[in-house]
């Protein structure tokens, strides 16, 4: 939905992720966090919705630090769950169109 009305604000939240389309990938970047060596943190979780029919989707997570030239990644699978959604239906009031106009349009009647 934000693709096709852009927000009339932005707020950022201090505990989301940014999220970044670039060449055809996503970026999602979360915060970063202070850790002691050997300490994990848990970040929030994600999930990829779909209008098509998926289990995951394959990623790849990569952590750096700032204090030595290191850089560690690996491969994930971010689960997918397939959204029902009736696009029109959506579109329809956003953008003022009536079911009349539409079977105008198509001939129906």
């Amino acid at each position: 939905m934000l693709g096709v009305q852009p927000p009339a604000y932005h707020l950022p939240s201090l505990h989301s992720p940014d999220i970044e389309q670039q060449d055809g990938r996503t970026f999602i970047r979360f915060a970063p966090v202070d850790l002691r060596p050997h300490e994990t943190v848990t970040l929030d979780a994600i999930t990829v919705y779909s209008s098509q029919e998926a289990d995951s989707f394959p990623a790849e997570w990569r952590a750096t630090a700032t204090n030595v030239s290191s850089n560690v990644q690996q491969s994930l699978s971010i689960p997918a769950q397939r959204l029902e959604l009736d696009l029109r239906g959506v579109l329809r009031p956003m953008f003022g169109i009536s079911d009349d106009a539409e079977q105008e349009e198509g001939g129906g009647g």
